[in-house]
C-alpha cells in the first residue's frame, strides 16, 4: 500500500512538472529574449501577432499602426523615413532590433550616430550646423505639437528626432527684433552669424560710397536697447542731419548735396546745375559770371528770377515781358524761339505737334490778323484760335459729335500723340446708349464702326469721302447681325428680341429659352434630351450649317418609329400614341384602359397577364411584334379549348 501511495504521488509530481515545463519550453522557442523598455507593454505570447506575421516575420504595416505620426510623414515623403526606398521601409527590423533585453537601444546606427548621413533627411548639415545631434534635437526646439504631445505621453521627448522645423527661427532667436525679413539666408549662412557676408549695402536705400564705405557699422547703426551683443538698429534715416550736425546753423537748405559730397566735406564743390533749379537755373552766359556779380561782394543780395531785375528791356512796354519766350542765355542777339520754349506758351507742343513746321500754324494770314488786331507780335494768336482743334484740323466725323461740349470736342477721344487709336475706351463706351458687355468687349472698334460700301457714281458720295458711322439708329442685334434662323423666330424677336434666347456672352449657348412657350412643351423624358437630338444640323442654301428649329413635327410619329407597325391605325389615319403612353416612359402604357377596348376585362380575365393573349408574332417583313389587334375574342373557343366535347360522338 505504501509503495502504491508513493508511486501515485510521484506520478502527480511528474505530471505537474510536465505541465509547467512545456509552456516554458514554448516561450523559449518563440521568444528569443525580452523586449526593450519602449515595447515592454507588448511582452507576452498573446501580443506576438501585434508585430509579427506568421512565424518570426515582422510586418512593417503593423509597426506603422502604432507609430502613426511616422506613418503620416512617410505618406507625405518627409524626413528620413519619408525619403527612404520603399523596399527598405518594409524591413523595420533591419534598423530597429528587438528581443535584446530591456536596456538594449532599439535604433541601430550603422557606423554610429555621429556618422549618420543627415542629408538623407532632406536637410543638409554644413559648417556650424555640424554639431552634436542633441544640440538641436531637444524638446524646447520642437514645433510640431502633435509630435510633442505624443512623445510627452510616452515620456520619450528626449529620445525622438522628430518635431523640428527647418527654419532658422525654430532654433535661433531673432537678434534683430523683427526689423528685417525672416529670410535669414539673405544675409547669413551656416558659416557663422558674423560677418553677414551675404548682405549687400548697395541693395538698401543708402549706398555706401567713398568716406561712408570706411565708417564702422556701429557709428550709424546703434545697438538695440536690451538686445543681444551685436544686435544693431537697422532702420536709420538717410538724411545727412541724422548723423551730422549742421555747421550752417540752418541758414542754408537741408540739401547738403548741393555743395558737398560723400567724397569729403572739403573742398566745397558747388554744382552750377544745383543753383535754384526751379527758380533760377544757371545756363549759358550766366554760368561764367562770378557769384558777386549778382549776389554782391558779401553775397547777401537777393536776386529776382525775372530778366528785367538785372537787364533793361529794349522792347516797348506793349511787348511781352517774358524775355525767355524769344531769347536765351547763350546769346541775346541771336534769337531762336525753340520748340522747348514753345512749351511755356499757352499752347505747349505735345506729341505730333512737335514735328509740325512753324509755318504750318503761323501763316501769313496769322501775321495779317495780328497787325489788324494791333498785337505786338505776329506770333501771338487769339486764345479762341487754339482752344479747339477745328481751326487747324478738318472734322473727319462730319459733325457727328457737334452736340458735345466745345472743350471736349476732340480731346475726349484723341490727343496730340496720335489720332489713332482713339482714347475712347470701354469705360467711356459704358456711358453711351450701347454699353459693351460680354463678347462685345473683345470686338475691335472697326468691326462695328467702319466705312459703308458706297459705289462712286453721280449723285452719291464717293467711297473715299464716306464717313465712319458712330451713331446708329438701330441698336438691336439685327442692326449688326444677320438672322441665322432665316425668319424662324420672327414672332419671338418682335416681342423679346434676340435676348429672349441668347445673350452677349456666348451666342452659341442658349440662355433663358422657355420651350413651354412654343407649341411643343417639353415634358417627361423630353426634358433630358439634348437640343440637337430634335433640332439637328442642316446645311442651308448659302452653305452654312445651322440647327433646324422650324418646321419640326409635333406628333410622336414625326420622330419615333411605330413599334406596333400600324396595328392601331384607323381608316388610313395614324394612331395617336398619347392615348396610351406618356413622355415619362414608353415601356408602360399608363394611359391605356382595357375598359375602353372592345373586350373588357372582367372576372378572371382581369388577372391574366397581357402576354397570355397578346403574344409575339412575326410579320411578313420578318419584323417581330407584339400582336394587339386584330385578335379573335367574340367566342370563348377563340382562346380556350372546349373540354366538353371529349367522349361525345
Amino acid at each position: 500500500m505504501r509503495h502504491r501511495f508513493w508511486k501515485t504521488r510521484l506520478g502527480w509530481l511528474a505530471g505537474l512538472l510536465c505541465f509547467v515545463s512545456i509552456p516554458l519550453a514554448l516561450a523559449q522557442l518563440f521568444s528569443p529574449g525580452k523586449l526593450s523598455k519602449a515595447h515592454k507593454h507588448l511582452e507576452g505570447m498573446g501580443n506576438c501577432k501585434k508585430c509579427h506575421q506568421g512565424s518570426r516575420v515582422v510586418d512593417s504595416k503593423r509597426c506603422l499602426q502604432c507609430h502613426k505620426i511616422l506613418d503620416k510623414r512617410i505618406k507625405k515623403k518627409r524626413g528620413y523615413h519619408g525619403r527612404m526606398k520603399r523596399s527598405k521601409l518594409k524591413k523595420c527590423e533591419s534598423c530597429h532590433v528587438e528581443h535584446k533585453g530591456r536596456n538594449f537601444a532599439v535604433v541601430y546606427w550603422p557606423g554610429g550616430m555621429k556618422k549618420f548621413k543627415h542629408w538623407q533627411t532632406g536637410y543638409w548639415l554644413r559648417h556650424k550646423h555640424r554639431i552634436d545631434c542633441r544640440k538641436c534635437h531637444q524638446p524646447r526646439f520642437m514645433k510640431d505639437l502633435e509630435v510633442k504631445s505624443h512623445h510627452r505621453r510616452w515620456n520619450s521627448l528626449r529620445k525622438t528626432f522628430l518635431g523640428l522645423s527647418d527654419t532658422c527661427q525654430s532654433c535661433h532667436k531673432d537678434p534683430h527684433q523683427g526689423q528685417v525679413s525672416k529670410n535669414c539666408e539673405k544675409c547669413h549662412s551656416e558659416k557663422g552669424f558674423r560677418p553677414a557676408h551675404r548682405f549687400d549695402h548697395d541693395k538698401t536705400r543708402f549706398l555706401l560710397r567713398h568716406k561712408h564705405a570706411k565708417v564702422p557699422c556701429v557709428d550709424c547703426h546703434k545697438p538695440l536697447p536690451g538686445g543681444k551683443k551685436g544686435a544693431l538698429k537697422f532702420k536709420v534715416s538717410g538724411t545727412c542731419s541724422s548723423c551730422h550736425k549742421d555747421p550752417h546753423a540752418g541758414k542754408m537748405t537741408n540739401n547738403c548735396k548741393r555743395c558737398h559730397s560723400d567724397a569729403g566735406w572739403k573742398p566745397i564743390s558747388f554744382l552750377l546745375a544745383s543753383h535754384a533749379p526751379d527758380r533760377f537755373p544757371l545756363t549759358g552766359a550766366h554760368r561764367s559770371q562770378k557769384c558777386s556779380a549778382c549776389h554782391g561782394a558779401d553775397q547777401k543780395n537777393t536776386v529776382q528770377s525775372s530778366c528785367m531785375s538785372c537787364h533793361k528791356t529794349p522792347h516797348p512796354p506793349s511787348f511781352s515781358k517774358r524775355c525767355q519766350s524769344c531769347h536765351n542765355t547763350t546769346s541775346w542777339l541771336k534769337t531762336k524761339f525753340s520748340r522747348e520754349q514753345h512749351q511755356k506758351t499757352r499752347f505747349p507742343l505735345k506729341g505730333s505737334h512737335m514735328k509740325v513746321a512753324c509755318s504750318k500754324c503761323h501763316t501769313p494770314e496769322m501775321k495779317a490778323a495780328a497787325v489788324k488786331a494791333k498785337r505786338s507780335s505776329r506770333y501771338q494768336m487769339p486764345e479762341s484760335h487754339f482752344s479747339n482743334c477745328t481751326p487747324c484740323h478738318k472734322d473727319v466725323h462730319g459733325g457727328q459729335f457737334k452736340n458735345r461740349k466745345a472743350g471736349s470736342l476732340c480731346t475726349s477721344c484723341h490727343n496730340e500723340e496720335h489720332f489713332k487709336p482713339s482714347l475712347f475706351g470701354v469705360q467711356a463706351h459704358s456711358k453711351t446708349k450701347f454699353p459693351l458687355k460680354g463678347a462685345h468687349l473683345a470686338t475691335p472698334c472697326e468691326a462695328c464702326h467702319k466705312k459703308p460700301k458706297v459705289v462712286a457714281s453721280a449723285g452719291k458720295v464717293k467711297a473715299a469721302d464716306a464717313l465712319v458711322p458712330y451713331h446708329f439708329s438701330n441698336l438691336s442685334c439685327q442692326g449688326c447681325h444677320k438672322d441665322p434662323h432665316k425668319g424662324q423666330y420672327d414672332s419671338v424677336i418682335k416681342k423679346k428680341g434676340c435676348e429672349g434666347c441668347h445673350n452677349d456672352k456666348d451666342w452659341a449657348q442658349i440662355h433663358d429659352f422657355q420651350h413651354d412657350l412654343t407649341q411643343f412643351a417639353l415634358t417627361g423624358k423630353h426634358k433630358s434630351l439634348d437640343c440637337q437630338k430634335c433640332h439637328m444640323l442642316k446645311r442651308r442654301p448659302n452653305g452654312r450649317v445651322l440647327p433646324l428649329y422650324k418646321p419640326r413635327p409635333k406628333d410622336c410619329a414625326g420622330c419615333h418609329k411605330d413599334v406596333h407597325y400600324g396595328q392601331f391605325n384607323k381608316a388610313g389615319k395614324k394612331a395617336q400614341c398619347q392615348t396610351c403612353h406618356t413622355t415619362k416612359g414608353w415601356a408602360k402604357a399608363v394611359l391605356f384602359s382595357h375598359n375602353n377596348a372592345k373586350f373588357k376585362l372582367t372576372g378572371a380575365h382581369s388577372k391574366v397577364a397581357c402576354e397570355k393573349c397578346h403574344s409575339k408574332r412575326r410579320l411578313p417583313n420578318q419584323q417581330e411584334v407584339t400582336l394587339y389587334r386584330p385578335i379573335a375574342h367574340k367566342r370563348c373557343v377563340d382562346c380556350h379549348k372546349n373540354f366538353h366535347t371529349r367522349g361525345q360522338r
